[in-house]
């Protein structure tokens, strides 16, 4: 990763890696600690390009991003989905409020709001679309492999073909031609590998060879 390392940030990123993403270990596996690794690598990769973002804020949305989902499983009310505990949570963090201001926690605090693909409204700042595209693995089977993972937790009891068809459908509706994810930066290979995804969303006996492959190793781990 490669955040811009000052003293201020030492002793927050000692924080966050000691307070923060160890929670993750509790989450399923389309959202734990290899997903959140990835997005804080792929947030750090983007920021190369935007000398003037801060990048502490930064890595601090990434950190929280997907927080609230250890709280989603508890509310039915749709108003609140993990981002908006995600933030929450960040804005109760008394701890987070050492290195920030309040200004710069609530610009954090939308940015987390604001990264879900489904969101009907594009995020209102450069730091909501970072976070947003940061969010966006775009790789084929790092996606399958994800959404296999997270179903295979929710719906224990399903089998193969059900799961197939769940994580197809999710994938077609969020990555398909006129489906709902939404590109803010278009960061260097992102629409190639969307456009890749989508191919291969079509051509669903390849889709299908892809899953198989995968559940191999999925289902016995």
């Amino acid at each position: 990763m490669v955040f811009r390392v000052t003293d201020k940030a030492l002793t927050l990123m000692e924080y966050i890696e000691f307070n923060v993403i160890p929670t993750y270990e509790l989450m399923d596996k389309g959202h734990g600690l290899q997903h959140i690794e990835d997005v804080m690598q792929k947030c750090s990769d983007i920021i190369q390009d935007y000398p003037e973002i801060n990048a502490n804020m930064i890595y601090v949305i990434a950190a929280y991003h997907d927080l609230g989902r250890k709280h989603d499983h508890e509310y039915t009310d749709k108003e609140n989905i993990h981002e908006k505990l995600s933030a929450k949570l960040l804005m109760e963090d008394v701890n987070i409020w050492k290195w920030f201001t309040e200004e710069e926690i609530e610009v954090m605090a939308q940015a987390i709001e604001d990264h879900r693909a489904s969101g009907n409204n594009p995020p209102r700042s450069i730091y909501g679309k970072i976070i947003a595209d940061g969010d966006r693995n775009l790789n084929c089977n790092d996606i399958i492999r994800r959404s296999l993972g997270y179903n295979m937790n929710k719906y224990p009891n399903s089998n193969k073909e059900e799961l197939y068809q769940t994580v197809r459908a999710h994938m077609v509706k969020k990555y398909g031609y006129g489906g709902y994810l939404k590109l803010y930066l278009n960061w260097k290979g992102d629409v190639e590998a969307l456009e890749d995804i989508r191919k291969r969303l079509v051509n669903e006996e390849t889709f299908k060879e892809d899953f198989n492959a995968i559940w191999k190793k999925e289902a016995v781990a």
